[in-house]
C-alpha cells in the first residue's frame, strides 16, 4: 500500500505521510492479564484506530504491538495529518479494559513526510520509526515529526559508524582514561578507578563516548568494541598497577550468549585476577526480565 501511494504521488503530485506508533509498556498488559488478555487489548486498540481509515488513509498492524498509518492526498496534507493526529490522540486518551483490568494507553507516535516524492518506502519507514523512538524517549504522547535536526543526527551517526568500523578493523585510536573513586570519609584515599573509553578518529577528531557508544550499539559493533576496550584495560592494569578498576558492560554485550565465559577467558589470558575488575551494569540491565541477561550475570558472579 505504501509503495502504491508513493507511486501515485510521483505520478499525480500527491504527498504521502507515514505515521508509526506502538503500545508502550505492552509487556505489562501481557504480564497482568496473560496473552489472551493482551490480544484483546490489541484488538480493541485496532478497532479504534481503524476508524481513521478512509480514501486518504490506510491503517494496518505491522506486527506485535506496532501499527502504521499511511496518509496520501493531493492537497492540504498538513491539515489532514493534523486532523488524523487529533483523532488518534483522542482515541489513545481512553483507557482499555480487558479481563476486568483497566489500562491506560501509551502510544508514542512518529511521523515522516515524503514532500516531493524523493523517498522510497524503506526510507519513509525508517524515518517514521526514528521519529517514533524519539517520541518514546521523550515520553511524549504527541506526534513527533522526523525533522531536519534528526536528519543531521542520522547523517552524523552513519559517518561515525563508518569510521568506527574502520577503526575497530585496524585497532587504532582508542585509549582508556581512569577516573579515581575516593572514599567519602577520606577523600585522599583512592578506593579504585573507573575506566572511561576515549576515541580519536583521524577524520572526525575526538568523538565523545556518548556518540561512539551509541553508534556502536546501533550498528552491532558494541561486542567487538567491548573486547578491544577490555584488552586495553587489562593491559593498563599491569602497566599502572591499579588494584581495582570498574568497567561498564552494555546491554548488547550481556545479551550475547556466552559473553560471561568469553569475558572470563579473555581476562585469564591477560593473567589478570578477576578481583582486579569490577563490572558495572546499568539500571536498565538490572531491571530486565531476560533469561539470557540473568544467565550471563549469574556466570559472572561465579568467576
Amino acid at each position: 500500500k505504501l509503495e502504491q501511494a508513493l507511486a501515485r504521488a510521483d505520478r499525480n503530485h500527491h504527498q504521502v505521510a507515514l505515521l508509526m506508533l506502538d503500545i508502550d509498556h505492552f509487556k505489562q498488559v501481557n504480564d497482568t492479564v496473560g496473552h489472551h488478555g493482551g490480544d484483546a487489548f490489541l484488538m480493541e486498540f485496532a478497532r479504534r484506530i481503524a476508524r481513521l481509515a478512509d480514501d486518504t488513509t490506510f491503517v494496518s498492524r505491522s506486527g506485535g504491538d506496532e501499527f502504521l498509518i499511511a496518509i496520501s492526498a493531493a492537497k492540504n496534507l498538513e491539515g489532514l495529518i493534523s486532523e488524523k493526529s487529533r483523532q488518534l490522540t483522542a482515541l489513545s486518551d481512553m483507557p482499555i479494559t480487558c479481563n476486568d483490568v483497566t489500562f491506560d494507553v501509551y502510544a508514542p507516535k512518529g511521523l515522516a513526510w515524503d514532500d516531493g516524492g524523493a523517498l522510497d518506502e524503506e526510507e519513509l519507514l525508517r524515518r517514521a520509526d526514528r521519529a517514533m523512538y524519539s517520541a518514546k524517549a521523550r515520553g511524549s504522547q504527541e506526534v513527533v515529526f522526523y525533522d531536519r535536526a534528526m536528519h543531521c543526527e542520522d547523517l552524523e551517526q552513519r559517518r561515525i559508524q563508518l569510521e568506527l568500523r574502520q577503526a575497530l578493523a585496524e585497532g587504532r585510536g582508542f585509549e582508556m582514561h581512569y577516573q579515581p573513586i575516593v572514599s567519602a570519609q577520606t577523600v585522599s584515599h583512592i578506593v579504585q578507578h573507573e575506566a572511561l573509553a576515549r576515541w580519536t578518529c583521524p577524520n572526525l577528531g575526538r568523538v565523545g563516548p556518548d556518540k561512539f557508544i551509541q553508534a556502536a550499539e546501533a550498528s552491532g559493533l558494541m561486542l567487538p568494541l567491548g573486547w578491544l576496550l577490555l584488552d586495553l584495560v587489562c593491559r593498563d592494569l599491569k602497566r599502572f598497577g591499579y588494584e581495582r578498576v570498574s568497567i561498564n558492560v552494555s546491554p548488547s554485550q550481556l545479551m550475547a550468549p556466552g559473553f560471561a565465559d568469553a569475558f572470563a577467558k579473555r581476562v585469564a589470558e591477560h593473567d589478570i585476577s578477576p578481583d582486579w575488575l569490577e563490572i558495572e551494569v546499568t539500571e536498565q540491565i538490572a531491571m530486565r526480565d531476560d533469561i539470557t541477561v540473568r544467565q550471563e550475570l549469574c556466570v559472572l558472579l561465579t568467576k
